[in-house]
């Protein structure tokens, strides 16, 4: 007998056995909200996480909580978690088809420039070990 939590938990990952451009939700520390996209074809579980978003000249994100008016609005989205909570994205968007879907949807865009792209280090994850680098 599969206990709730595990069926709940196959269900959830099964989005990640979708086929590429569909979201896969889930939560993490029963906090966080974390945004990844099946990356490969049905049954094969692939994804990609977001990990963080810059928002573009002319868009704004609603941030649920602007106390410190110092810091830019790409703070509210610099993390798997904040992404979440700045644009809403919770369980519900679980399994979506983003590239059909009105609620969230992935936009063709030109390519962008290598020079554009920023990568840095993963802060917080000392118990990696030699792996956290």
């Amino acid at each position: 007998m599969v206990s709730a939590d595990k069926l709940a938990l196959k269900l959830l990952a099964a989005a990640l056995y979708n086929r590429g451009g569909c979201a896969y939700i889930y939560l993490i520390y029963n906090t966080y909200y974390c945004f990844n996209i099946a990356s490969s074809v049905k049954g094969d579980p692939q994804g990609v996480l977001i990990r963080a978003a810059e928002p573009l000249d002319h868009h704004t994100i609603p941030v649920v909580s602007q106390h410190d008016k110092r810091k830019k609005y790409h703070y509210y989205t610099n993390g798997p978690g904040k992404l979440c909570r700045a644009l809403a994205i919770d369980i519900n968007l679980n399994n979506v088809d983003l590239t059909t879907s009105d609620l969230i949807y992935l936009e063709d865009a030109p390519e962008v420039n290598q020079a554009e792209i920023i990568a840095t280090k993963r802060v917080n994850i000392d118990y990696a070990g030699p792996d956290k680098d």
